[in-house]
């Protein structure tokens, strides 16, 4: 297998990404690239954030009623989703290990990890909310 590089552009598709910090689509890093000025093109994002994924250097995620998004932090952790903005968020929860342990137990399966997606409204969506 052909050894992938390591772009200036890929460098710059994923450091915007990991600046984000709100677990963005691809077309919303290209957007932001756009808007700092870059000339990538949207084919060139979405290929590149789709092979940093296949690679495990970033998170793929399969977000309820939200169109893929991406996370630069590949650390197991939990997302909120806000059903007012679709905006998506780390939790603050920590990952809770014994439920891999747990399903492998009863279940007898080999987890390697667990997903969880809490939905609700965001902070910045409920303070709009009491100011009206």
């Amino acid at each position: 297998m052909a050894e992938k590089r390591n772009t200036h552009q890929k460098r710059m598709i994923l450091d915007t990404l990991c600046e984000m910090k709100n677990h963005p689509t691809a077309n919303m890093v290209y957007e932001r690239l756009q808007e700092m000025g870059s000339h990538i093109s949207k084919s060139t994002v979405y290929r590149n954030l789709s092979e940093a994924a296949e690679d495990g250097i970033i998170l793929k995620l399969a977000i309820t009623d939200s169109d893929v998004r991406y996370d630069g932090n590949t650390k197991p952790h939990y997302h909120i989703r806000c059903r007012k903005c679709n905006g998506v968020y780390d939790s603050k929860i920590p990952y809770q290990d014994y439920i891999d342990e747990l399903s492998r137990k009863e279940d007898g399966e080999t987890i390697s990890c667990h997903m969880i997606e809490f939905n609700g409204i965001c902070r910045e969506c409920k303070e709009r909310m009491e100011d009206n």
